[in-house]
């Protein structure tokens, strides 16, 4: 069965059975009830004109939206669009098809940003205690030029990049522990730069680091499961908790005087606007315990 037939032939059906037809229709090994669209997308969405495409697109949206609007189905939509752009071309028309026709509908995404504002009002509520001593410890248990876990868990605690920039982010090594970085994931403007200051202080020993990993080749998908299952046994955190530790370590470290952190955040986390950097704020630094 062709992959409109399938579409044609499931539509209306609940998100569940829609999965279920899915795995027996077609060979995806994924276990997650969310990436299996993806992974069912990627292996197809290349070889559909622009009209099948939008089909696609528009079929996927209808079982997606039946989940509740949690960050994780955010997730695998934006998965999907980025497919779409890196094999399309940002202007392009099948880019373009993919925003306007995979989203939640507006009452999902007015309650997604009341969800969104009510998680940064309880996390500042309840900051959470970081020590250098423990970002001292993270730096001393990942010291491997082998062990990838290790390489990715030391650039992105030291230069608080996403997962993804550290396969597609343009990085050079400015001296004096500062590092610049252009290509940043989920901005447009691809040939900003920012500029910050690596937390172990050696700009030249990041870039080593990075192309270590790099010249590894490793999967991006089974990458960041091994690393976040790496992490969780470790220290119970997520990549992403790397990303914040940097945020606030680093920010710890500047002269609080000329800056207010939200600022601060947003311009080294390579955020256009401030209030997205909000999410990374809920932490205070202390020396030690």
């Amino acid at each position: 069965m062709n992959i409109i037939q399938f579409i044609r032939a499931n539509k209306g059906k609940s998100v569940e059975d829609i999965a279920s037809n899915i795995r027996t229709a077609y060979v995806i090994t994924t276990s997650s009830k969310y990436l299996i669209f993806y992974e069912w997308f990627k292996n197809h969405f290349g070889r559909q004109n622009t009209r099948r495409l939008v089909e696609l697109l528009k079929f996927i949206n209808f079982a997606l939206n039946q989940y509740l609007p949690t960050a994780s189905v955010e997730n695998i939509m934006t998965r999907i669009r980025t497919a779409v752009k890196d094999k399309y071309g940002f202007h392009s028309i099948q880019y373009s098809a993919s925003l306007k026709n995979l989203v939640f509908n507006k009452i999902q995404k007015n309650k997604n940003r009341e969800d969104y504002a009510e998680k940064i009002k309880r996390q500042n509520n309840n900051s959470k205690i970081i020590t250098l001593s423990q970002i001292e410890q993270i730096f001393a248990d990942n010291t491997s030029d082998t062990d990838f876990r290790e390489l990715l868990t030391y650039i992105l605690l030291n230069s608080g990049c996403r997962f993804q920039e550290a396969y597609t982010g343009v990085f050079t090594d400015m001296g004096d522990g500062l590092i610049s970085m252009s290509n940043i994931a989920k901005t447009i403007d691809k040939t900003r730069v920012i500029t910050k200051e690596v937390l172990d202080g050696d700009s030249s020993k990041f870039i080593i680091k990075l192309n270590l990993f790099r010249r590894l080749d490793k999967n991006k998908a089974s990458a960041i499961i091994q690393l976040n299952a790496y992490l969780k046994a470790k220290y119970n955190i997520t990549s992403h908790t790397l990303r914040k530790y940097y945020a606030n370590v680093s920010f710890y470290l500047q002269d609080k005087g000329k800056v207010q952190k939200i600022n601060y955040l947003a311009d080294v986390l390579g955020h256009s606007d401030p209030n997205i950097a909000q999410i990374y704020s809920g932490f205070t630094v202390r020396e030690s315990d």
